[in-house]
């Protein structure tokens, strides 16, 4: 029996699917019919090719058909059995014996147990119902083999004989209360061909139905005695046109049934199942018989094949036959690339975000900040900045040491300093672009990502203020030996406070939370997928002015949970829901040096050099066996840059940093690079 199902875990696109019901006419038996006699209405839901795609065929529509006559409901069957896997169907019969001597239109509504099915097919049929006459009849049965043996055909005939006349209509054969079938008169009888009786005792009888002149009668029961006959033996076999095979790869499954030597070719049917679960029939073609199905799951699957002992041919079942169905090679390249970029995404987000809370931190707590300045950070537009002073050059370069945070009273002797009032609010913009490169035991991934921050800051009191950001991320990266790329965006918002503990010691924490867009590919295989992000960071960060330079000592954490959605991919393969969780740990110092290049010009260059320690954890395994943890462990990371800044406000500022140094397997680089005027 073919059976259709939903998959539950993937919705149908557009909606429900839907059905059709058809109940055409001649489905209604017998017809015309007579009062009292019992009619049989059929009615069959079906389902296009097309419309099951999405569909695992292995159940039938679920539901029931209500039967109506002119709007008033007769009663509901459920659905049974299905007719092939390129057109799943299925049936309802409802025999009903109340219907009064008139015509009738009977309709079929279909009634789904599953939102997913929908139809909007109400066929009807007409049936006539004759009015029983009164005058007697008399109906006799004989059968054509008593005993019978398993198997054999028994054909059963009813004579009906009237006083006077020929009474007309049709006559159902009965076993016990089961119906066998019905046949019209031909003169006064009617005979029924019956192959399918089980072996022992059977109660047949026979019942005429009348008609406008002549009044129902039955006949006799008729003990049928079926006996165990002698029957051959067969032998069936089961083949895979394709083992291991792959999701949605059609494959054909071969049976053959052999007798035994010179006794003849077995007829009939093969029903194939899966675990023992029916999932297709065919009829034998010779002596084989074939079934093909495309909607077999990932796993192994136990296919048997059953045929069904028709005459004198015993019914036999194959041996099982274990049918593989596998990952396709591109789909596991597909899953080692998102276990591998997500990763170096994250860990580049997680870089953008944490130096961008330093540096609004930093700038928050200057009393007069640059509009724009470089650090290992990357850049910072500070739009609550001082504009210049175009008419006192030494107050401006006092000014401008100030705002870049260094010492500028030991530098230049000959200007008065004069501190500007503290700013409440800060405004900032931050643009960093980060790429990575890996070896080839590690995916040979290459590509990068560009990440823009934007932030206000509140200075709540001299020693606390607090802020929040937004940002957008676009990132794209390839690997050449997965065959793929990955690449996407998101958007990050945020907040983040500090505290400046002592006048040369300050900390700073930040928290955000990322919606991100994924689109990869590996070979063959299309995915996309949705990763929600967390990220926490933290630092404490010490200034010390000395001979003219500025020491920056710092320690820095941040950490990162994700989660990734699960997606299907353009194979048919489901890929699993996945978290992981990754950060890194850094230590290190920066010192840099301020000098004036002109009455009109400052300069400030500076280098840092910095320990990082990378630390991550996932869920998922990588059946390609890629080392997925290589951003783990010990690294070194070197950041440099230079300023320039004018008397009138406008900033050069170029940066870049190297990391991944001394890890034998990444390397990642930012390069930045802006120009201010103020306006």
């Amino acid at each position: 029996m073919l059976m259709l199902t939903p998959v539950t875990a993937q919705p149908h696109p557009g909606g429900p699917q839907l059905l059709t019901v058809t109940m055409p006419q001649g489905s209604n038996q017998p017809n015309p019919s007579t009062f009292g006699q019992t009619v049989t209405f059929t009615a069959t839901v079906s389902c296009s090719a097309g419309c099951h795609q999405n569909q695992q065929v292995n159940h039938t529509p679920p539901g029931r058909v209500q039967f109506r006559d002119q709007g008033t409901v007769l009663g509901d069957a459920p659905l049974l059995d299905g007719a092939s896997i390129t057109n799943p169907s299925a049936t309802a019969t409802f025999p009903f014996s109340q219907l009064s001597a008139d015509p009738h239109t009977i309709t079929a509504v279909y009634q789904p147990s599953d939102p997913d099915f929908s139809t909007n097919d109400t066929p009807s049929v007409t049936q006539t119902v004759n009015q029983v006459g009164t005058a007697p009849t008399t109906t006799t049965l004989v059968s054509s083999a008593n005993p019978s043996t398993a198997g054999q055909s028994v054909t059963f005939t009813a004579t009906v004989t009237a006083a006077t006349g020929t009474p007309t209509g049709n006559v159902t054969f009965k076993d016990g209360a089961n119906t066998l079938g019905t046949q019209q008169l031909s003169g006064n009888t009617a005979s029924f061909p019956a192959s399918g009786l089980s072996v022992g005792s059977h109660s047949i009888t026979a019942v005429y139905n009348g008609d406008p002149t002549f009044a129902v009668s039955i006949s006799q029961p008729l003990a049928q005695t079926v006996n165990q006959g002698t029957a051959t033996t067969t032998t069936t076999a089961l083949v895979s046109s394709a083992n291991p095979s792959t999701p949605r790869q059609p494959v054909t499954f071969t049976a053959t049934v052999t007798a035994a030597t010179g006794t003849g070719t077995p007829t009939g049917t093969v029903n194939f199942n899966d675990g023992g679960i029916l999932i297709g029939t065919s009829t034998l073609s010779g002596n084989t018989a074939t079934f093909t199905t495309s909607s077999l799951t990932l796993g192994t699957h136990s296919i048997t094949a059953t045929f069904v002992g028709t005459g004198s041919f015993v019914t036999s079942t194959s041996r099982a036959l274990l049918q593989s169905v596998n990952t396709p090679a591109d789909s596991l390249r597909l899953r080692a690339l998102q276990l591998v970029v997500t990763k170096i995404e994250a860990q580049s987000s997680g870089q953008a975000i944490s130096s961008a809370v330093d540096s609004a931190i930093a700038e928050g707590f200057s009393d007069s900040g640059a509009l724009i300045t470089p650090s290992a950070n990357g850049l910072r537009f500070n739009f609550a900045a001082e504009m210049p002073k175009k008419s006192n050059v030494e107050e401006r370069i006092g000014d401008t040491f100030t705002a870049l945070g260094y010492a500028g009273k030991e530098l230049v002797t000959k200007a008065p300093q004069v501190q500007p009032s503290p700013n409440d609010w800060l405004g900032w913009a931050e643009v960093r672009g980060i790429g990575w490169n890996t070896n080839l035991q590690a995916g040979d991934i290459r590509g990068g990502q560009t990440n823009a921050l934007l932030g206000l800051t509140r200075r709540m009191s001299p020693n606390l203020l607090v802020g929040v950001f937004g940002g957008y991320e676009v990132f794209d990266y390839t690997s050449q030996l997965l065959s793929g790329k990955l690449k996407g965006n998101g958007w990050t918002a945020g907040a983040y406070l500090g505290w400046m503990v002592t006048p040369g010691l300050r900390f700073d924490a930040g928290v955000a939370r990322s919606g991100i867009s994924y689109d990869g590919q590996a070979g063959t295989a299309l995915g996309s997928f949705p990763g929600q992000r967390w990220l926490v960071s933290g630092g404490l960060t010490g200034i010390y002015p000395a001979y003219g330079i500025e020491i920056e000592p710092s320690a820095r954490v941040y950490a990162l949970w994700e989660r990734d959605g699960a997606f299907l991919d353009g194979l048919g393969t489901p890929q699993t829901e996945r978290n992981f969780s990754s950060g890194r740990a850094s230590a290190g110092t920066k010192v840099t040096i301020p000098l004036v290049w002109s009455s009109t010009i400052t300069v400030a260059p500076y280098v840092g050099i910095y320990a990082d320690y990378y630390f991550n954890k996932d869920d998922a395994i990588d059946t390609l066996l890629l080392p997925t943890q290589f951003i783990q462990g010990w690294s070194a990371r070197m950041t440099s840059g230079l300023s320039l800044a004018t008397i009138w406000g406008w900033k050069l500022a170029i940066a870049g940093e190297v990391g991944g140094l001394g890890s034998g397997q990444f390397l990642n680089w930012t390069g930045r690079g802006r120009l201010a005027v103020p306006f």
